[in-house]
């Protein structure tokens, strides 16, 4: 089975310009998100931590981060993955922050609606 960090590699050699998915290894700390992609509102938890996805009776997706901790003590093991991430990927967004060698390899800058976003208190 094909682990989580293998298949965000697989996407992004297929779908993004060769220069910006060779910057991708698993070093590197990103988040991938996914559409609902007609699923159903799914929620559990995981080490204490809730969750939600999406679910068509058979398979459940998720939005997930590389690495956990990562404003502490970063770590990840890479895991199989239980869905096709072809198929739900909305985006995949990576910082720049190489987590395990704790240095940055660029700086990125993401502008967005404040509109939507938790208030942080």
């Amino acid at each position: 089975m094909v682990t989580r960090s293998e298949s965000i590699k697989l996407f992004l050699d297929a779908m993004a310009p060769p220069e910006l998915a060779a910057l991708y290894h698993l070093g590197m700390e990103c988040q991938v998100n996914v559409a609902q992609d007609g699923g159903e509102r799914t929620d559990g938890e995981f080490k204490g931590r809730k969750w939600h996805g999406w679910t068509d009776g058979m398979t459940t997706w998720k939005t997930f981060r590389i690495p956990y901790k990562a404003d502490t003590n970063p770590e990840y093991l890479d895991k199989a993955i239980r869905f096709d991430l072809a198929a739900h990927a909305e985006g995949i967004g990576l910082t720049g922050w190489d987590w395990q060698r704790k240095v940055s390899r660029w700086v990125a800058y993401d502008f967005d609606a404040i509109m939507g976003h938790s208030e942080q208190h």
